[in-house]
């Protein structure tokens, strides 16, 4: 018959609190006063040790990636995506052909989805404004030879 003790302790590795009768312990694995704890608890430590710290490169590096990309999101603002839209809708032929370009460009983006979106919408709005602009001259034409 096995009985287990009623006491608790620390485990020598992760530092929770324990049975102080068990062998392994239920949140980290190690094993418990087996002669070589020291020797594991450095290895624990270490490995610990070199967690934080990738951890916090790639906490980093990830706080750099987004910093540019919010950076990039800055330089266009609601002002210029109406200044653009509306020189493009004004202007007949030239300012659609501007449009597309331009609506072009801004869908090569890959890390602002925020200016692929308004490069479609530019895009698609030159473009209809295009249509109707060559819709409006050739009625015009027509109505002036009939």
């Amino acid at each position: 018959m096995i009985f287990y003790s009623t006491e608790e302790k620390n485990c020598d590795y992760c530092h929770e609190t324990i049975n102080e009768s068990l062998y392994r312990c239920p949140y980290c694995g190690s094993i418990q006063n087996d002669g070589r704890s020291d020797k594991r608890r450095a290895e624990y430590t270490k490995n610990n040790e070199t967690n934080k710290n990738v951890d916090f490169i790639l906490r980093e590096s990830i706080n750099r990636e987004d910093k540019k990309v919010s950076e990039s999101a800055k330089s266009l603002s609601n002002r210029k995506k109406v200044f653009m839209s509306i020189i493009c809708a004004v202007i007949p032929g030239f300012g659609q052909i501007i449009g597309a370009i331009a609506g072009l460009a801004f869908m090569n983006y890959e890390n602002d989805p925020d200016r692929k979106s308004f490069g479609l919408a530019l895009l698609v709005a030159s473009l209809i404004m295009f249509i109707l602009s060559f819709l409006y001259v050739l009625i015009v034409i027509l109505a002036l030879f009939t």
